[in-house]
């Protein structure tokens, strides 16, 4: 005669089952042990033993003789990293090309192969032969996470932060902390400045970047700016602006990075007016040819974290996600 069936049981048998269908552990991955389903759940060996018999009779685990239950389904491996980069990365001595370059090297000091492929968000995208084996690792191409995370894989993001909820425990981010930015570029132009109440401008970036807009507020805690709205990053975006710029900002101005501060040098030296002091962001190639002050990305040390963490996804693609954030870091060079 059969035994009966305890609320107890029928309670742990039915969040195994959740677990199992919840995703939360992979196919051809080892499941729990009885020693650790019996500590988890409270109840006793045998008891556990008995529920992972009936959930194997029905399907949901199998039991391989000395070595464990394992949730059914082939175990998916990863053969190295692929590299999705907006194609604006193509572009010389941009942010995108410079995070590439770093990357790439990074990748290679910790043995890691990688491919590029590069993504046009205007065209169609067929995300299975995109993938393939490889391990993704996301530049500006925010539109290609959900559904990677849809199709059960993860991935990595760059120099943005992870989508928040459920995306988050699946997506591993590598980013600098854009507010703290923001607020350095403030603390140096105050630093600078001689009177009580300088008139400092901001020249932003595009409007519905994040990146932007945390710069923005980072600055805005430490001070007063009027607002100067560029409407994206570009060098020819910031001609337009530079004398609205200028003229706001006669004790200083921050550009949320230096293509758009270095529009404004160009705009002053044609125009053979005083430039306020000037912040730019990023460190490009072209604050260091022009000598400008700006808040210098870590690309060795953000490059050599996602080396470290696509090296980890590659051998363990199961643990719950990391966000890693570092800090950008004041350059002075005053123009």
């Amino acid at each position: 005669m059969a035994r009966p069936v305890s609320a107890r049981v029928r309670e742990v048998k039915r969040k195994l089952i959740e677990r199992l269908h919840g995703h939360a552990d992979h196919p051809g991955g080892r499941f729990l042990s009885n020693r650790a389903i019996a500590g988890q759940y409270a109840v006793s060996y045998q008891t556990a033993d008995r529920i992972v018999r009936e959930l194997v009779e029905a399907g949901l685990l199998i039991r391989r003789a000395a070595s464990g239950t394992f949730v059914p389904g082939e175990a998916f491996s990863l053969g190295g990293a692929v590299l999705l980069f907006d194609q604006r990365g193509k572009r010389p001595a941009s942010f995108g090309a410079r995070l590439l370059f770093s990357l790439c090297a990074a990748m290679d000091r910790n043995r890691v192969d990688w491919r590029v492929r590069w993504i046009d968000p205007t065209r169609p995208i067929d995300l299975p032969r995109l993938l393939n084996d490889r391990f993704p690792v996301l530049w500006n191409v925010p539109g290609l996470i959900r559904p990677i995370v849809a199709s059960g894989r993860r991935a990595l993001i760059l120099n943005d932060r992870a989508p928040s909820g459920v995306e988050a425990t699946r997506i591993d981010s590598v980013e600098i902390d854009d507010f703290s930015g923001g607020a350095c570029a403030a603390q140096l132009l105050l630093g600078r400045s001689k009177v009580l109440r300088p008139a400092f401008a901001i020249v932003t970036g595009p409007a519905d970047d994040v990146r932007s807009q945390r710069r923005v507020k980072g600055f805005l805690e430490q001070s007063n700016a009027t607002l100067v709205m560029a409407g994206g990053w570009d060098y020819e975006l910031g001609v337009r602006v530079a004398k609205q710029a200028i003229d706001a900002g006669t004790d200083g101005v921050f550009c949320c990075n230096d293509r758009l501060a270095h529009a404004l040098v160009d705009y002053a030296k044609k125009q053979g007016t005083r430039l306020p002091p000037l912040v730019g962001f990023d460190n490009a190639p072209v604050a260091e040819r022009m000598g400008m002050t700006t808040i210098a990305i870590p690309f060795a040390e953000l490059s050599d974290a996602a080396a470290e963490l696509v090296q980890m996804r590659l051998i363990d693609n199961r643990s719950t996600a990391s966000h890693r954030v570092f800090a950008p870091r004041p350059i002075v060079r005053w123009v």
